[in-house]
């Protein structure tokens, strides 16, 4: 049931007006078997792990909060966190575990007879995974009161619009909004049918246009590339993960709003950065913070910091340490998936983060004024190349396509069609008139003005057309697969 089909247009009208039609009591209950139905709709038995996972999290929260159990508290909290990352390794990384093991075994002259265990990957439990986590250590760090609302807890975990790809949304964040009294207004449903509109021109009308043109270029071979073609399939792509998983995160916040929630954004003009750090501070920025908080934070050994709202920032300098920066970015990159191309991705990140705060740390104060206007034109070309290892098939083909950059006679001939660079080109234009038009906006309040109501109406029915007109062929968002 992708959010880019007519089912889930449905099955979304049918539940935001039982939502609101129903008793406050009986709405949480809804919500959560409506989840799970969601849910089931890919894979019906992969409900049995997100039950057990919701019923896991949900006990072991409030055995860590017990006052008996005080003495036990860290025990509990690595049972419960090993608990959640035992299924994450087993489901996601058992197959690359064992075949990266077997080929060692190969290496050095042992054959292994034992084949490579096959399991189905459970969609988006790398997501709601991270919730569950998120949610004990909180629990553990006296951040947030375990509940004993048992249908609380599983439409924080199982809430279907955001259950399989984001936004990673933290208890703080949504229990309260669940268990708050809500009356339906204008202004939720007003607010969500254009989030959504917008995040299906995002991913009918831009992204999945984008995809032929991805796949084609990826699927030629690198010898017959040249340095131009390799950063125009990389800004290529990068446009069509960012429609891709920014209309994904759009489509979910819009859903949310339905129901009278709001929902963290994940996604801000990432490419309009000026910084690898201030990339990941408008790029998946629900992951980011996530990321931050329960895994960077811990090994450099920092305490009593604030949530982040994104980023890898930490205002104790004297904590810097690259091995964190670079074990977290590794860690983060395998996340994405069971894969050395993910690994070398993460990694490509982390040294361009270590790299710019070197330089950031060197430079004067007049300089890092500069630098904050300049860094755009180095910074976009450099997160555009780091989705390369994202796409390829293997490493080798990602340092196959690496290698023609660092190949000057590859600089005197173009191996794509002439509309590939006149597309990544306007895209890219479109983009920064879009950012600068937001900004405008933002500041002047032009949206408050009859001006502005009206130009924003047209703009959702040239959206609302285009979507009808490309709604046809449906294809599973990106983000899927994590």
């Amino acid at each position: 049931m992708a959010f880019n089909s007519l089912t889930f247009l449905a099955f979304l009208c049918l539940t935001v007006i039982l939502f609101w039609t129903l008793p406050k009591k009986i709405q949480l209950p809804a919500i959560f078997i409506s989840s799970l139905a969601f849910y089931g709709s890919y894979v019906p038995s992969h409900i049995a792990l997100l039950s057990w996972s919701i019923l896991f999290n949900f006990f072991a929260a409030q055995l860590i909060a017990w006052k008996k159990l005080t003495r036990h508290r860290t025990t509990l909290l690595f049972v419960a966190v090993g608990g959640n990352l035992f299924l994450l390794l087993y489901f996601k990384y058992i197959a690359f575990l064992f075949d990266n093991i077997f080929s060692i075994f190969n290496f050095f002259g042992y054959q292994t007879l034992v084949d490579v265990p096959s399991v189905l990957l459970p969609i988006g439990i790398s997501f709601y995974t991270f919730q569950a986590i998120s949610y004990v250590v909180d629990v553990y760090r006296r951040d947030q009161n375990p509940t004993r609302n048992f249908f609380l807890f599983g439409c924080y975990i199982s809430f279907f619009p955001q259950l399989i790809a984001g936004p990673i949304l933290r208890a703080g964040e949504v229990m309260a909004q669940l268990s708050a009294p809500k009356k339906i207004r204008t202004e939720f449903l007003s607010r969500g049918i254009r989030l959504i509109i917008f995040g299906l021109f995002l991913k009918v009308v831009l992204a999945d246009n984008l995809s032929p043109l991805v796949d084609e270029s990826f699927s030629a071979s690198a010898d017959l590339l040249g340095a131009l073609d390799v950063l125009t399939m990389s800004f290529l792509f990068g446009y069509q993960i960012y429609f891709d998983f920014a209309g994904y995160s759009m489509i979910a916040v819009g859903c949310a709003s339905l129901f009278g929630l709001q929902f963290p954004n994940n996604f801000y003009f990432p490419y309009a950065a000026c910084s690898p750090r201030e990339f990941w501070q408008r790029w998946h920025i629900t992951l980011s913070s996530w990321i931050r908080d329960y895994l960077y934070a811990p090994l450099c050994r920092v305490k009593g910091e604030k949530r982040s709202t994104g980023g890898l920032k930490l205002s104790h300098t004297k904590t810097f340490s690259f091995m964190p920066l670079l074990v977290t970015w590794g860690l983060m990159g395998l996340w994405h998936g069971a894969s050395w191309n993910f690994l070398l991705w993460g990694l490509y990140h982390g040294f361009l983060v270590l790299v710019w705060r070197a330089c950031y740390a060197l430079v004067q104060d007049k300089t890092k004024i500069r630098l904050a206007f300049s860094g755009w034109f180095v910074t976009l070309p450099l997160i555009m190349l780091g989705w390369v290892p994202f796409r390829s098939h293997d490493v080798q083909h990602s340092l196959a396509l690496y290698s023609r950059l660092f190949d000057w006679t590859a600089y005197g001939f173009l191996g794509l069609r002439e509309n590939y660079y006149l597309i990544a080109f306007f895209i890219l234009c479109m983009f920064l008139i879009c950012f600068w038009a937001t900004t405008y906006v933002q500041k002047s309040k032009l949206i408050e003005t009859r001006f502005g109501q009206i130009c924003d109406f047209l703009f959702l029915f040239v959206c609302v057309c285009l979507v009808l007109i490309f709604f046809i062929p449906v294809e599973q968002f990106i983000y899927f697969q994590f």
